[in-house]
Protein backbone atom coordinates (compact mmCIF):
# COMPACT_ATOMS: atom_id res chain seq x y z
CA UNK A 1 0.00 0.00 0.00
CA UNK A 2 1.25 3.62 -1.17
CA UNK A 3 0.66 5.93 1.81
CA UNK A 4 -1.19 9.25 1.49
CA UNK A 5 0.29 12.90 2.39
CA UNK A 6 -1.09 12.83 6.31
CA UNK A 7 0.74 9.09 6.60
CA UNK A 8 3.99 10.52 4.80
CA UNK A 9 4.02 13.37 7.70
CA UNK A 10 2.36 11.28 10.69
CA UNK A 11 5.54 8.30 9.96
CA UNK A 12 8.09 11.56 11.33
CA UNK A 13 10.66 9.60 9.15
CA UNK A 14 11.88 12.73 6.54
CA UNK A 15 14.16 15.56 8.73
CA UNK A 16 13.42 18.08 7.85
CA UNK A 17 9.80 17.74 6.92
CA UNK A 18 8.45 20.89 4.83
CA UNK A 19 4.84 20.24 4.64
CA UNK A 20 4.73 22.43 1.34
CA UNK A 21 6.25 19.72 -0.21
CA UNK A 22 3.76 17.07 0.83
CA UNK A 23 1.80 15.49 -2.08
CA UNK A 24 -1.06 13.43 -2.48
CA UNK A 25 0.78 10.49 -2.70
CA UNK A 26 4.89 11.49 -2.43
CA UNK A 27 7.01 14.42 -0.72
CA UNK A 28 9.43 16.20 -2.82
CA UNK A 29 12.91 15.91 -1.54
CA UNK A 30 15.64 18.77 -2.30
CA UNK A 31 19.10 18.60 -3.54
CA UNK A 32 21.74 19.63 -0.96
CA UNK A 33 25.15 19.15 -2.61
CA UNK A 34 26.57 17.75 -5.64
CA UNK A 35 29.71 15.78 -7.62
CA UNK A 36 29.75 16.14 -10.82
CA UNK A 37 32.13 14.51 -12.90
CA UNK A 38 33.20 14.11 -16.54
CA UNK A 39 33.69 10.38 -17.53
CA UNK A 40 36.20 10.85 -20.32
CA UNK A 41 38.62 12.85 -18.79
CA UNK A 42 37.69 12.58 -15.12
CA UNK A 43 37.68 16.11 -14.19
CA UNK A 44 35.42 16.50 -11.29
CA UNK A 45 33.21 20.21 -10.97
CA UNK A 46 33.65 22.17 -7.81
CA UNK A 47 29.87 22.44 -5.85
CA UNK A 48 29.51 25.73 -5.60
CA UNK A 49 25.49 25.55 -4.81
CA UNK A 50 25.19 25.11 -8.79
CA UNK A 51 24.74 22.46 -10.46
CA UNK A 52 25.50 22.26 -14.22
CA UNK A 53 23.96 19.47 -15.79
CA UNK A 54 25.78 18.85 -19.34
CA UNK A 55 25.31 15.54 -21.17
CA UNK A 56 28.02 13.04 -20.82
CA UNK A 57 28.67 14.34 -16.86
CA UNK A 58 26.60 12.12 -14.46
CA UNK A 59 26.24 13.55 -11.52
CA UNK A 60 25.42 12.05 -7.56
CA UNK A 61 23.52 14.55 -5.86
CA UNK A 62 22.49 14.16 -2.21
CA UNK A 63 19.34 14.69 -0.95
CA UNK A 64 19.30 18.01 2.09
CA UNK A 65 16.08 15.56 3.78
CA UNK A 66 17.76 12.79 5.95
CA UNK A 67 15.24 9.79 5.90
CA UNK A 68 14.88 7.34 9.06
CA UNK A 69 13.16 4.03 7.25
CA UNK A 70 11.31 1.97 9.18
CA UNK A 71 10.66 -1.94 9.63
CA UNK A 72 7.30 -1.65 7.95
CA UNK A 73 8.22 0.62 4.92
CA UNK A 74 10.01 0.70 2.48
CA UNK A 75 10.48 3.95 -0.55
CA UNK A 76 10.74 4.22 -3.76
CA UNK A 77 12.24 7.33 -5.34
CA UNK A 78 10.67 8.99 -8.79
CA UNK A 79 12.47 12.04 -10.14
CA UNK A 80 9.41 14.95 -11.01
CA UNK A 81 7.97 15.41 -14.13
CA UNK A 82 9.47 19.05 -14.34
CA UNK A 83 13.10 18.27 -14.27
CA UNK A 84 12.42 15.19 -17.15
CA UNK A 85 10.56 17.71 -19.06
CA UNK A 86 13.83 19.93 -18.97
CA UNK A 87 15.67 17.06 -19.77
CA UNK A 88 17.17 15.34 -16.51
CA UNK A 89 16.81 11.70 -15.98
CA UNK A 90 17.48 9.58 -13.34
CA UNK A 91 19.25 6.00 -14.72
CA UNK A 92 20.28 4.46 -11.45
CA UNK A 93 19.00 3.06 -8.42
CA UNK A 94 15.57 4.45 -6.47
CA UNK A 95 15.03 2.64 -3.84
CA UNK A 96 14.93 3.09 0.13
CA UNK A 97 15.18 0.02 1.95
CA UNK A 98 13.94 -0.56 5.59
CA UNK A 99 15.87 0.14 8.53
CA UNK A 100 18.01 2.64 5.98
CA UNK A 101 18.90 6.00 7.97
CA UNK A 102 20.78 8.94 6.34
CA UNK A 103 20.48 11.79 3.25
CA UNK A 104 20.16 9.99 -0.18
CA UNK A 105 22.26 10.11 -2.71
CA UNK A 106 21.12 9.55 -6.42
CA UNK A 107 22.58 9.90 -10.05
CA UNK A 108 21.23 12.33 -12.58
CA UNK A 109 21.52 12.64 -16.16
CA UNK A 110 20.75 15.02 -18.97
CA UNK A 111 20.39 15.10 -22.00
CA UNK A 112 20.87 18.56 -22.32
CA UNK A 113 22.59 21.82 -19.96
CA UNK A 114 20.31 22.10 -17.24
CA UNK A 115 21.14 24.07 -14.25
CA UNK A 116 19.87 22.95 -11.07
CA UNK A 117 20.66 24.99 -7.73
CA UNK A 118 20.80 24.11 -4.18
CA UNK A 119 16.92 23.52 -2.49
CA UNK A 120 15.33 22.91 -5.80
CA UNK A 121 13.05 19.87 -5.54
CA UNK A 122 14.02 17.05 -7.67
CA UNK A 123 13.04 13.56 -6.72
CA UNK A 124 9.70 12.51 -5.15
CA UNK A 125 10.12 10.04 -2.22
CA UNK A 126 6.52 7.20 -2.27
CA UNK A 127 6.56 5.10 0.66
CA UNK A 128 5.06 1.62 0.55
CA UNK A 129 3.50 -0.02 3.79
CA UNK A 130 4.89 -3.34 3.61
CA UNK A 131 2.57 -6.69 4.26
CA UNK A 132 5.32 -7.36 7.71
CA UNK A 133 7.94 -6.26 9.24
CA UNK A 134 11.35 -7.33 7.74
CA UNK A 135 13.30 -10.03 9.61
CA UNK A 136 16.96 -8.16 8.56
CA UNK A 137 16.59 -4.03 8.08
CA UNK A 138 19.01 -2.60 5.67
CA UNK A 139 22.78 -2.47 7.38
CA UNK A 140 24.72 -2.22 4.25
CA UNK A 141 27.74 0.08 3.61
CA UNK A 142 25.52 3.06 2.47
CA UNK A 143 24.02 3.11 6.51
CA UNK A 144 24.15 7.36 7.90
CA UNK A 145 25.52 8.33 5.01
CA UNK A 146 25.73 12.01 5.02
CA UNK A 147 25.92 13.91 1.77
CA UNK A 148 26.99 12.67 -1.42
CA UNK A 149 28.36 9.41 -1.45
CA UNK A 150 31.03 7.86 -4.11
CA UNK A 151 30.57 3.55 -4.74
CA UNK A 152 31.76 2.14 -1.52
Amino acid sequence: MILCDWQIRDEEIVDPLDETRLNPASLDLTISSARVWNMVDGREQEDTGVVWLRPGWPVLVSTCERVRMPALLAGQLVLKSSMGRRGVSMPAAGWVDPGFEGTLTVQLSACVPVVLRVGDPFIQLVLHRMAGEAEAIYSGRYQGQDGVTLAR
